[in-house]
């Protein structure tokens, strides 16, 4: 699973129960990080974030 966001710079920090939930989105191309091609899982999603599509 994790090979399927394995491009993320920080993907040591997804945790494993996290990582379905992170596999499915980035496969359908609804996520794809932030700049720097970091995920930060442990940030909180701004409002911005969190509707952008």
């Amino acid at each position: 699973m994790a090979t399927e966001y394995a491009g993320f710079a920080d993907i040591a920090d997804i945790a494993d129960y996290a990582a379905p939930a992170v596999a499915a989105p980035c496969r359908a191309g609804v996520i794809s990080g932030k700049p720097g091609n970091i995920f930060v899982p442990k940030d909180e999603a701004t409002r911005a974030e969190r509707v952008t599509a």
